[in-house]
């Protein structure tokens, strides 16, 4: 009976965490590059990789999950942000958070006024566990938390998510101070595991950057090819010599001479002399 007594009054002093973790521990994570081995029902290791958990690259998108949780008659509705990367450090959305607890966060809820922001997890504080013996879709939930707060991710896995699905489900009513968010996603997919085939978050690159460099190399590389095999052919099979080799050489010997002429035409404008073409 003591026993009993005893461990009641320690969940009362230490109250379970939101949504408390089921399954098993997970191994050698990594928080920072989001990857983690954990183990199945049936005692295989799985290599997970959930570096894809983030939101879908487009014009105007922000780099972290946001959704607002509307509590029905409540009228201190809260904004819930998302980021397994990690959140950014300054004011984001509704949330400015005090200096000396804006760095390092996955999680933090903001009041709809933006009267108040609270940090819910750090990203080094977080525990993996994996479930995939339970009804339904296995799950891999992660566990994060800060002094005063604390937070449950849960990662479900559906082969179909390519594009990760965000929801907050908020605060525990019988345990205030836990959170539970979810993300559903086929990178908790134990066939998904190790497939790592999205595009990390990059900064300062767009596609059309990337195109220009490839219609660039495009261009001289094929402007190479027809003047090298120009003057293969000319020089061994037409036995050309000289400038007769050179494909196009009368067109080309002029290029100089008018690249000379524009660069003067542009220099000059606004001059007292030159600046026009002569009239014809």
């Amino acid at each position: 009976m003591n026993t009993i007594v005893a461990v009641v009054a320690a969940a009362a002093v230490f109250p379970t965490l939101a949504s408390a973790q089921t399954g098993t521990a997970c191994t050698n994570v990594n928080n920072d590059k989001l990857t983690g081995q954990c183990q199945g029902s049936d005692g295989t290791t799985i290599n997970f990789d959930l570096s894809c958990l983030q939101p879908p690259k487009a014009k105007g998108s922000l780099p972290y999950f946001s959704q607002e949780l509307d509590d029905s008659g409540d009228s201190s509705d809260y904004f819930y942000y998302l980021s397994l990367f990690g959140l950014p450090d300054k004011a984001f959305g509704k949330c400015n958070l005090p200096a000396d607890q804006a760095a390092g966060n996955t999680a933090t809820q903001a009041a709809k006024d933006g009267t108040a922001c609270y940090a819910l997890g750090t990203k080094t504080s977080g525990s993996w566990t994996y479930n995939d013996a339970t009804l339904g879709a296995a799950s891999i939930s992660i566990q994060y938390s800060t002094d005063t707060r604390s937070v449950q991710v849960d990662i479900i896995c559906d082969e179909s998510a390519a594009t990760p699905v965000y929801s907050a489900t908020g605060e525990d009513p019988q345990q205030p101070g836990n959170y539970n968010l979810q993300l559903t996603s086929m990178y908790a997919c134990k066939d998904k595991a190790g497939t790592k085939t999205c595009e990390a978050p990059s900064a300062g690159k767009s596609a059309g950057g990337k195109g220009g460099t490839v219609f660039v190399g495009l261009f001289f590389g094929l402007s190479a090819g027809y003047w090298g095999i120009g003057f293969i052919y000319l020089a061994f099979v037409k036995k050309a010599e000289g400038n007769d080799r050179i494909l196009n050489y009368t067109f080309l010997s002029t290029v100089p001479g008018l690249v000379k002429d524009g660069i003067r035409f542009v220099t000059s404008c606004g001059k007292a002399s030159g600046g026009t073409y002569e009239s014809v």
